[in-house]
This record gives C-alpha cells, structure tokens and sequence, in this order.
C-alpha cells in the first residue's frame, strides 16, 4: 500500500513466474497493477499469461468511467474454457482456438465491451464446419451479447452468422445463412430419433434456446443428405439432389 497525493494506492508489481495449471505449465511474465481506491480504477500494465502454443495479453485501465478501457489479446485459446462457466455449453458446443482482441470499458460500472476474434478449424457440436471470424458487442441498453461473422469452408464456403445471447435470461439465438454448409452438427440434437445426418445445406437455419432447451427451424436445401432413423431397425435414407 502506498499514498499519492490524498489517495490510497494498492501498487503491485508481478515478477516473472511459473504456475500449472491443468497440467500444463504456464508462464506469468514481467508486470503491473495499480489500483486506487479514491476513483475505483485499476491499471493493468504489460500482464502477460501463456505456455508455449497460447498466451493472453493485457494492458490498460478498468473504471467507472467509459473513456477508460482495457485491451485485451487471445492467442490460441481454447473456447470450450470459456463457455465451460456459462450455461450455454449445456445445449451447443462450439470447440476452437480463439486469436483476436477484445476491448472493455466502464468495467466497474456500465461494462461495455467490443471483440474481433478468429477461430481456425471451428466445430460446432464436434463437427468441423470451417474457419471462423466473428466481431462481438455489448449492447447495454438491450442487455444482449450481438454477434457477426462468416465461416469459410476450403475458401468457397460462406456461411453468415448473426445471432446474440442473452446472459441474463439463459437465451440465445443464432441465424445461419448456409451456403453449402455442413449440417452434421445437426445430429447431436435429434439424437436417437435422426441419427447420423449428413449433407450441405443451402439457404436459412435458425437456432435458439434456452439452457439445455433447443429448437431449430428453417428454409434449405439440403444437397447429398442422408440420415439414418434407429426405430427402422437403423434404416439409411440417402436424399439425392442435382445443384441448387
């Protein structure tokens, strides 16, 4: 603890260290915090935390003031981490490496928040579906996470996505716009009754729900598909289509 000018300071430096951390061994590098308590801000300088494939980077000042911001940098980090403390893993997977920045403002009163992030070899519910680049962002008066991006499959396959969560109610609510887009991803939800869907889809599906809750509704095409349907004693149905 510390004084500057009439204010009390909580002045931390990090020296470099090593930790483990679910069995793999992670780097804290040089840094510094200061935190004063008379207007709630804390600044970060320099944090740095990685192993030898993924690191997260961090600089900046988290406040209640909305021109105050905090700079945040992923490189390689697995998804599945985060979506591990929120309810959304229960109902969909999505598994990846995320590299991108994310920017935080008013943390400690109003936080706000944009990101740019990519994540190559993208699976959703296990299946790969391509290579994928998002932006996200609060919208605070909504209370709703919106995201935008694109996934690109062997670099002629586009698949729009525009969808948002919404923390509070446990919701969330994903539109994609397929262009030959691998629905096997499907499978997992009509476990059971559908099984082994395969195919791509041409044109508009929606998914949402709510906790564990899913529905799924939409307008396709869907090109090459088949399915396999258990109570027919595992019977194989193989839909044959020309190009849309």
């Amino acid at each position: 603890f510390g004084q500057y000018g009439s204010r009390a300071l909580i002045d931390m430096n990090i020296i470099p260290t090593e930790i483990v951390l679910n069995d793999s061994l992670w780097y804290i590098g040089n840094s510094h915090f200061i935190y004063t308590l008379a207007d709630s801000t804390l600044e970060v300088r320099n944090f740095r935390f990685a192993n030898h494939d993924q690191s997260i980077y961090a600089n900046g000042s988290a406040s209640p003031r909305e021109n105050d911001s905090l700079y945040v940098y992923l490189s390689d980090i697995n998804l599945d981490y985060f979506l591990s403390y929120t309810n959304i893993k229960r109902a969909i997977s999505f598994t990846g490496a995320i590299t991108g920045w994310a920017k935080l403002y008013s943390l400690f009163s109003h936080p706000m928040f944009e990101a740019d992030v990519e994540m190559l070899n993208a699976r959703i519910n296990n299946v790969l579906v391509g290579d994928a680049y998002a932006k996200a962002s609060l919208d605070r008066e909504n209370k709703t996470v919106n995201i935008l991006g694109n996934i690109i499959e062997n670099t002629d396959t586009v698949t729009r996505v525009d969808g948002l969560v919404v923390p509070k109610d446990k919701k969330w609510d994903i539109y994609l716009h397929a262009d030959s887009t691998n629905v096997g991803f499907i499978s997992y939800w009509t476990e059971g009754l559908v099984d082994n869907i395969t195919g791509r889809a041409f044109g508009d599906i929606h998914i949402f729900g709510r906790e564990k809750k899913v529905w799924i509704e939409g307008d396709a095409l869907a090109q090459n598909a088949s399915i396999t349907i258990p109570f027919l004693l595992q019977a194989s149905i193989i839909f044959i289509s020309s190009n849309p």
